[in-house]
């Protein structure tokens, strides 16, 4: 429907019939549509430039339904004098029909469709980290924010003015979906939604780097692409636009509200408690981190502080900017990097139930079980650079980590807010690489809490690789016991009584090369009898002997318990190397029961010798050698062992680090 602007006579056009009201482009009038009539109510205020991307008739598609954005209201957090950020809630039709909101904070999006909160606890029963009943499952209230609207433009469907303020709390589930209490009302509005990527959203149409931005004729530091210092004159250029809050000199000290009208006489000199400290990573860098998507620019510096046992421990934290993907952190502790991300779902603890108050035990979320490293307050010392926030040295928040490295999470728990992140470890070098720096990163000290155990991967690979090997050595030495191993001699004897010599011998032939040779003895009449073998292998070629013994034994008996029996009736030894040739094998046995070994005894002067036992001589070649087999078992697990061991002592250096050191009562 078009029709006339009653105070300048501006073509409107309503392209929603759900709209009931429409601000003028050309003339800022708020016009309302009453049976079919427009009523001029009144002028509204200049919109205040943010960077925002979106504009009115930018289109985008959520879940299979398109949508364009027909409206916008602005909103201010704080003091509207003050703001300590700014908003857009942009008013959306969807294919389907429906209105809904795109939510736009920091460069990321909310897209919601609203409903009663009737039966929502009221503002002052709500606070951080609470659990309430969200569609058949359960949030978390992660801020208690108060709002302003600043101003609005394009349709709506209800009426707006500039005196609207309302108090919000954000929820936030486990699995992505997300809500927004609204307080404006006697009954609350639900706005229910979720968290989205700027690729996701597949926007068309949105403003360009030609276009000149929204805002009114005041003279503001959020209009500005670049600077200068007003107390030491430094150039400075804006890289956030207007998400910008704060601009801290680097070079004095002097820090910028650039949300005030008045920002070039607006100049607050920080109270650095600790000095100047340089960042690592310059302002005004830019480059691609593993796992971004696009390249980020560094736009801000925080030097953060906590302490422990009256220990300073002291870290570094660098806002990255991409103006499609919003904010991300890289922080460095010791030379140890990580990449953090604004997490917008909630990790889930050990009753499965959404988290509210970081606990000091362990999270899940996406499936990875976290550990609770360590609770502490960290205070700002130092800052430069532009950030989304008021941000001013000396102000502080409680901080929870969790770790499953080589990833972290992360709650930063402020003045009503409670901001989880997600983060992984990155290397010095991939960070020098990235943003192509000078020279080699700092060398990394100690152990981060989430730094990879590099010993863990060593130690699998080598379990893997001496399993491997022993079950190949097994197979080999089992094949080869199975078709290589061959009986070089074998001969049976007897041991008989009256026998003055009982040694024999016999000539081996072993062929040519260094060979494994296996002599064994066998018996099966050894009645209660042992048998002692001595064996002497010789080569007749420069008569040089190798010697072994074998015993066998067999006895048996009964007691108290009954009877019992033990034996030994097959034992050998190895030779090893042998040398291929002829050799003389003698063998020499001995008994317990020797009998005569002379012809002249009591009733008989020519006896008749009598065996009393029979055994056999074996010599085998090539057999394999099963104690060198168990031996490299042994040794073989050395080195994984070790490897285990030092990732063992490496975790507890990690973990001494943290509120469950080893010793600790936690």
């Amino acid at each position: 429907m078009q029709s006339q602007c009653p105070s300048c006579g501006n073509t409107i056009v309503y392209r929603s019939e759900l709209s009931a009201y429409v601000v003028c482009s050309a003339c800022q009038t708020l016009v309302a549509r009453k049976d079919m009539g427009l009523v001029a109510v009144g002028k509204v205020a200049a919109l205040q430039a943010d960077g925002s991307l979106v504009k009115l008739g930018t289109q985008g598609t959520f879940e299979g339904k398109s949508f364009q954005v027909v409206g916008r209201i602005q909103m201010i957090l704080g003091k509207p004098d003050r703001p300590d950020a700014v908003w857009n809630e942009w008013y959306a039709l969807f294919s389907n029909g429906a209105g809904g909101w795109l939510g736009e904070h920091l460069g990321e999006y909310f897209v919601s469709f609203v409903r009663s909160g009737e039966g929502a606890p009221g503002p002052g029963q709500l606070q951080l980290g609470q659990m309430l009943g969200l569609d058949k499952q359960r949030a978390v209230v992660t801020s208690l924010s108060r709002g302003t609207a600043l101003t609005f433009e394009g349709e709506l469907p209800f009426v707006m003015d500039t005196s609207y303020e309302a108090v919000f709390a954000d929820l936030s589930t486990s699995t992505g979906a997300a809500a927004t209490l609204d307080f404006s009302e006697d009954v609350p509005l639900l706005f229910e939604g979720r968290w989205c990527r700027f690729e996701e959203l597949k926007f068309q149409g949105l403003r360009t780097g030609d276009e000149e931005a929204e805002g009114g004729p005041t003279l503001s530091a959020v209009n500005l692409k670049t600077l200068k210092c007003p107390t030491c004159g430094a150039p400075h250029e804006l890289k956030a636009g207007g998400l910008s809050q704060t601009l801290v000199c680097q070079y004095c000290d002097s820090a910028m509200d650039l949300n005030s009208d008045a920002t070039f006489r607006d100049v607050l000199n920080f109270q650095q408690s600790m000095g100047k400290v340089p960042a690592k990573v310059p302002l005004g860098s830019t480059g691609k981190l593993p796992g971004q998507d696009a390249p980020f620019t560094c736009i801000g510096f925080l030097a953060r502080a906590c302490v422990v046992e009256g220990i300073r421990y002291k870290w570094g934290e660098y806002l990255l900017y991409e103006p499609t993907q919003g904010y991300q952190w890289l922080t460095e502790t010791n030379g140890h990097w990580s990449l953090l991300r604004p997490l917008h779902k909630v990790p889930v603890n050990g009753q499965g139930m959404p988290t509210g108050h970081p606990p000091n035990s362990q999270l899940t979320l996406d499936g990875k079980n976290f550990k609770h490293f360590q609770t502490t307050y960290a205070s700002v010392d130092y800052v430069a650079g532009e950030f989304y926030w008021r941000v001013r040295a000396g102000e502080g928040a409680q901080v929870v980590d969790y770790v499953c490295p080589p990833e972290v999470l992360s709650a930063d728990c402020g003045e009503g807010e409670l901001n989880w992140s997600s983060g992984r470890y990155v290397s010095g070098s991939q960070v020098w690489k990235a943003f192509g720096l000078k020279g080699s990163p700092p060398e990394a000290r100690g152990v981060a809490n989430n730094q990879p155990n590099p010993y863990y991967a060593a130690s699998s690979r080598r379990w893997l690789t001496y399993l491997a090997f022993v079950v190949l050595a097994f197979l080999y030495l089992v094949v080869r016991a199975a078709t290589q191993a061959k009986p070089a001699f074998t001969q049976q004897y007897s041991y008989k009584d009256y026998q003055p010599d009982r040694a024999q011998l016999a000539n081996v032939t072993i062929p040519p090369g260094r060979h494994n040779l296996y002599v064994s003895v066998q018996s099966s009449s050894l009645e209660q009898r042992w048998g002692y073998f001595l064996i002497s292998l010789i080569d007749e070629k420069n008569q040089q002997a190798r010697d072994t013994a074998v015993t066998l034994y067999q006895e048996r008996g009964s007691d108290s318990d009954g009877p019992w029996s033990e034996s030994v009736l097959d034992a050998g030894a190895h030779l090893s190397g042998v040398p291929g040739g002829d050799y003389l094998l003698r063998i020499e046995p001995q008994s317990n029961v020797t009998g005569r070994t002379d012809p002249e005894g009591p009733g008989t002067a020519n006896p008749v010798p009598n065996t009393i036992f029979a055994y056999t001589v074996t010599v085998q070649q090539d057999l394999p050698q099963w104690g060198y087999f168990w031996m490299l078992v042994m040794l073989g697990q050395l080195p994984p062992l070790y490897s285990l061991w030092r990732a063992s002592s490496f975790e507890t250096t990690r973990w001494s680090e943290s509120d469950h050191a080893p010793g600790s009562d936690e």
